[in-house]
């Protein structure tokens, strides 16, 4: 995200594309916005102007805050998987799933739950607001073609 050459080239490609820049949504984690954060922000908005949008992936995870969701422009929170596991057997990982999408709602953010594995975790994410899920509730990975 500090690469001028790997933004100018996103732009570039972008502008020039067949795609609706609307349907690219760019994720990003924590930990790489956080090098430089003024810089990340920049380079987001930069992104966003042309119609894009950014997820803040695997949050929970390394040197998460919540201040991230306030100073980085994303529109969507992806919880980190390592929290969603054993969230139904452990209070302290069903708190912290339920604190980030208090949060990411709050901000008026979408929420998607990575790692969900069962029907039990899928309709607690229902009762928290998590707007999307991922995992293999939904569809085993398939070899590509």
């Amino acid at each position: 995200m500090n690469d001028g050459e790997l933004e100018r080239f996103i732009i570039e490609t972008i502008e020039n594309a067949c795609i609706p820049a609307h349907k690219l949504c760019f994720e990003i984690t924590e930990t790489v916005a956080i090098t430089n954060i003024k810089r990340a922000r920049q380079f987001m908005d930069n992104i966003k102007n042309l119609g894009c949008r950014f997820a803040l992936d695997d949050f929970g995870s390394g040197h998460s805050s919540y201040v991230y969701i306030k100073e980085l422009p994303t529109e969507i929170i992806k919880i980190d998987g390592s929290f969603i596991t054993s969230m139904m057997d452990n209070p302290l990982d069903f708190t912290a799933v339920k604190s980030i999408c208090d949060m990411a709602i709050a901000s008026n953010q979408e929420v998607i739950a990575e790692f969900v594995e069962d029907k039990k975790t899928m309709q607690a994410f229902k009762k928290l607001g998590v707007d999307y899920g991922q995992g293999y509730y939904f569809c085993q990975p398939s070899e590509l073609v």
